[in-house]
């Protein structure tokens, strides 16, 4: 009889470091939920208008001024420049 011998193969062991997670505790704040009081609108049909917009024009008043106009007497060239 033959013995066999078994190699034994070392395995390497890898050492995992495990980090301990710290576990915060969070407080739950309880909000507290305030009731709103809903108020009914009452609506109210509004009848829309249509608009026409009119275009304003600015009327400049301008202020006539009145010059007189001095009456020259025609001369007359028959009467030897005498006025008429």
């Amino acid at each position: 009889r033959r013995r066999r011998r078994r190699r034994r193969r070392r395995r390497r062991r890898r050492r995992r470091r495990r980090r301990r997670r710290r576990r915060r505790r969070r407080r739950r704040r309880r909000r507290r939920r305030r009731r709103r009081r809903r108020r009914r609108r009452r609506r109210r049909r509004r009848r829309r208008r249509r608009r026409r917009r009119r275009r304003r024009r600015r009327r400049r008043r301008r202020r006539r001024r009145r010059r007189r106009r001095r009456r020259r007497r025609k001369e007359s060239k028959e009467n030897g420049g005498k006025l008429l």
